[in-house]
């Protein structure tokens, strides 16, 4: 969070104030995944009782931080939402379940 308050150049005022809503936000949605009924809910259900607190949250922000901070900001969820989604590269330390290069082919061509 440190990273995101430098990369938003938030002031000092602005530094704990930023902390509690996003530390708010965590914790609102760690207590909806652990509410027995969230799993029994329909997936629009879930969706939207995830959505309202990720307005709560952006109606939070707006009012904290300037224009151009919450515009970074948005910019920034947005492109890790859009990392998450997509998930690692071809390629990556979980393509088949390892980061190590592949083995030498079985049969080298013979000279």
């Amino acid at each position: 969070m440190d990273m995101i308050a430098q990369q938003l150049n938030l002031t000092d005022d602005q530094k704990p104030k930023f902390r509690s809503i996003m530390a708010s936000r965590m914790q609102k949605l760690r207590d909806l995944r652990q509410d027995p009924g969230f799993a029994s809910m329909s997936t629009e259900d879930r969706a939207a009782k995830v959505k309202a607190i990720q307005d709560e949250t952006v109606t939070q922000m707006k009012a904290l931080l300037t224009p151009e901070q919450f515009e970074k900001w948005q910019k920034m969820l947005q492109s890790g939402m859009r990392g998450r989604r997509m998930g690692p590269p071809p390629g990556g330390p979980s393509a088949a379940g390892t980061n190590a290069p592949p083995p030498p082919p079985a049969n080298p061509p013979q000279k």
